[in-house]
């Protein structure tokens, strides 16, 4: 279960379609009669989306996990479909405006995305794999991650480019559906395990709770594990001190 949770996480940050903004977006742009502009736009991208990043850092352990996760990938759905939509408009009479508004709707897709998949994926991997099974998890997840990426990233052009299957904005309306579909399977799937630590979290595991329940599932601290311990441990010796005793 917990190896399945770190790969979901690894497998959605990739099929939720971030290949088009950060590899082809230019082109895109380039499609859409920006010209040399095309570049600008792609920058002012990624600095959105670096901007983005770092926000996670002050939001992320107060918030948590699960909620930054399904709110981001909504929105990034959502703004896809928005891009698919005017995308969808004929070439010839689409007017300046909603140009824009793909370009915008395809910037918003990228900060959401950098809000919420790009860095959420790799703190619920780090916190969802066994211990004694971390390296092995790592790896296999970031496989399954690397995989995605090659997929999604070699698909890309056959679907947007003209000569092949010439979707262009429309298939945002692909990886908007992914999207959604990514929110369904966070909401039951990927467990909140913010202000946890090692000890908390193996005792969630253990008790077979279902994941998206977990944040109501009170656990014990190390501290108190290792008092009842102590406790148990002391309580057997008397009990053999007192058997000593009466024989």
């Amino acid at each position: 279960v917990r190896t399945g949770i770190a790969v979901l996480a690894m497998f959605g940050q990739q099929i939720t379609g971030q290949a088009f903004p950060s590899q082809y977006s230019v082109i895109f742009y380039q499609s859409q009669g920006y010209g040399d502009r095309s570049f600008l736009f792609n920058v002012i991208s990624n600095i959105i989306g670096m901007f983005g990043v770092i926000l996670t850092w002050f939001y992320i352990d107060t918030t948590g996990r699960r909620p930054v996760i399904m709110v981001g990938g909504f929105l990034m759905g959502v703004f896809l479909m928005i891009l698919g939509g005017v995308g969808s408009i004929d070439a010839k009479s689409i007017n300046h405006h909603e140009k824009e508004l793909m370009v915008s709707s395809l910037m918003l897709f990228q900060f959401f995305y950098s809000l919420s998949w790009a860095p959420c994926s790799y703190v619920v991997l780090s916190e969802t794999a066994a211990l004694r099974l971390k390296e092995k998890t790592n790896l296999f997840a970031s496989v399954i991650s690397v995989l995605t990426t090659f997929v999604t990233s070699f698909t890309m052009p056959y679907l947007i480019n003209a000569k092949y299957a010439n979707l262009g904005g429309k298939v945002s309306f692909i990886y908007g559906s992914i999207n959604f579909i990514m929110v369904v399977a966070t909401f039951f799937f990927i467990p909140e395990l913010k202000s946890r630590t090692l000890e908390e979290v193996d005792q969630l595991f253990a008790s077979g709770a279902p994941l998206r329940k977990f944040s109501e599932i009170s656990t014990k601290s190390a501290t108190e594990m290792y008092e009842e311990e102590v406790k148990q441990a002391t309580a057997e010796v008397n009990e053999r001190v007192d058997k000593v005793e009466v024989a």
